[in-house]
């Protein structure tokens, strides 16, 4: 439906999804494979950087090939990586700007911070969420003093310009709707904070942990 109304961006999501089932359906037609098609290929490349990543990490092919193994069998990944939804680009999108994250602090290589700004940058026309990484990674680098140090200089910043170069026509198209995207997500952290009482606090957060158990499967929790 989203994908016959292109826009830059929606009530509660980024217009990346759209774009990219409007694309396949018009090189190829309308169909349910057209509609996935994107969906299998950005499963297909959150396991290969979840190899790349592991491989390169643990410097074991072994180790790249069992993530691959977990990426396959956990059942939180496995059925998203089959439907057209935000979830599978955003764990393309997550994983890449992990990888880039360490190469650019564990590595030095000064080009992974761009592709850090990239991966944050496209991740957030999917979900805001992954607003979350550079937030805590940010917090990360000022509160250490190589992590000072390392914003001294210009790549990090960069990065940082290419992420909201990127993310821009999700501001720019709320700036012409009241916000109501940004509004959409404050709903969701009022009403947990809203949640009733201690105990009601306290079921909610162990249906969470649960729910990341199972969806994680017992082996990755």
């Amino acid at each position: 439906e989203w994908s016959q109304q292109l826009d830059w961006s929606y009530y509660s999501k980024g217009p990346l999804v759209a774009w990219l089932i409007a694309l396949s359906t018009a090189l190829f037609g309308h169909g349910e494979w057209q509609v996935r098609l994107f969906a299998w290929l950005a499963y297909d490349a959150f396991l290969a950087l979840l190899f790349v990543f592991a491989n390169q990490f643990w410097q074991s092919r072994r180790a790249g090939w069992w993530a691959v193994a977990l990426g396959l069998t956990t059942p939180l990944y496995f059925p998203l990586g089959q439907v057209m939804t935000t979830d599978v680009l955003l764990f393309v999108c997550w994983t890449w700007a992990l990888w880039a994250a360490w190469r650019a602090l564990d590595q030095r290589q000064t080009t992974a911070w761009y592709e850090l700004g990239a991966a944050v940058g496209l991740g957030s026309l999917t979900k805001l969420s992954i607003g979350l990484l550079p937030f805590f990674l940010g917090l990360g680098l000022l509160l250490t003093p190589a992590g000072r140090r390392e914003l001294r200089h210009w790549p990090p910043w960069a990065g940082v310009l290419l992420m909201l170069l990127l993310f821009s026509p999700v501001v720019l198209w709320n700036m012409g709707h009241d916000w109501v995207m940004f509004r959409h997500e404050q709903g969701h952290v009022v009403g947990v904070a809203d949640a009733a009482g201690l105990s009601g606090k306290l079921r909610d957060l162990l249906e969470f942990l649960a729910g990341q158990f199972l969806a994680l499967s017992p082996l990755v929790a």
